[in-house]
């Protein structure tokens, strides 16, 4: 597989217009404030201090990648960078049912075709669930304690 580094921005745009255009739930369901741009040179100043969310309809929470979603922020409630975590069972049962879902979605489907295309993924279901699941959920040190994401 490629690195990526050869990707023409043009067609980054047009892929990531297109997922803009495939989430259906976005012009219905919600109102989205997008403000600013974060600023790339000084931290301590938000550009875009309000909600990015004004507005949610709460039946789109009822659907399957929210309820997968919500089943999986449960396992993430250690604040404490210091304190590793521990990966049972059950969370990475969640995170499984979570990818599972996510991968069913019109938006995954052709955010995969476009990075296939590219060689940046794998068009095996498996192995691009596997490729999601250690870029997104991999644990990683924030301090000091390995396993603290």
């Amino acid at each position: 597989m490629k690195d990526g580094t050869d990707v023409d921005q043009a067609q980054v745009t047009n892929a990531l217009n297109q997922l803009v255009q495939l989430d259906a739930r976005l012009d219905s369901d919600t109102v989205i404030d997008y403000q600013n741009m974060a600023s790339h040179k000084d931290f301590s100043h938000d550009n875009a201090p309000k909600p990015f969310f004004t507005s949610a309809n709460e039946n789109a929470l009822n659907g399957p990648t929210y309820k997968a979603l919500s089943n999986l922020i449960a396992f993430y409630n250690n604040p404490d960078a210091n304190t590793a975590e521990v990966m049972t069972p059950a969370w990475e049962s969640s995170i499984s049912a979570f990818l599972d879902t996510v991968i069913q979605t019109p938006v995954m489907q052709s955010a995969r075709t476009f990075l296939i295309g590219q060689g940046l993924a794998s068009s095996d279901t498996a192995t691009f669930k596997n490729q999601l699941h250690s870029l997104w959920f991999t644990l990683y040190a924030r301090s000091t304690a390995a396993g603290s994401s």
